[in-house]
């Protein structure tokens, strides 16, 4: 799963992934969700995506303040906003009758730190791309992008 919260990056990784802060991006939500399923053999495995739009029936939960609160349809990412992991698992676990063994989140930095350990990835624009709120300047054709700045080669 991943995760758009900014909670828990320093101010420098703030800066340096120029996500905003918590003040203005509060909450979180799970903007990435992928269903894997890893065979016995270990030698194949599906992977399933589940779009965050999803119109999912939430189970009853308990929020922060210690309030019940009843099962309700809506986004399947607003669950782990609500409820954290345990709570998105559960929709999960809910909406498709499969049953969730392991868990993995990771943040906007993980997923930085990701990229750039696979020594980078590989994308293919058609078109030229100039985006100010991402800051990626990149010519049309085949790049190698790392987990912050854009292009490395």
């Amino acid at each position: 799963m991943g995760s758009d919260t900014r909670e828990g990056l320093s101010k420098a990784e703030l800066k340096e992934l120029r996500v905003g802060s918590v003040a203005t991006a509060a909450g979180k939500r799970s903007d990435t969700m992928l269903l894997v399923h890893i065979s016995k053999a270990r030698d194949k495995a599906v992977l399933i995506s589940i779009p965050r739009d999803s119109f999912a029936l939430i189970p009853s939960h308990t929020n922060k303040a210690g309030k019940v609160i009843p099962a309700v349809h809506s986004k399947v990412n607003s669950a782990f906003n609500w409820g954290g992991a345990p709570l998105l698992i559960q929709t999960i676990e809910e909406m498709t009758t499969l049953r969730i063994d392991h868990y993995v989140e990771m943040n906007f930095a993980g997923f930085a730190q990701m990229i750039d350990a696979l020594g980078g990835i590989q994308v293919c624009s058609k078109v030229d791309i100039n985006d100010p709120k991402s800051h990626l300047v990149m010519s049309a054709g085949v790049h190698t992008l790392d987990g912050i700045e854009g292009s490395i080669s």
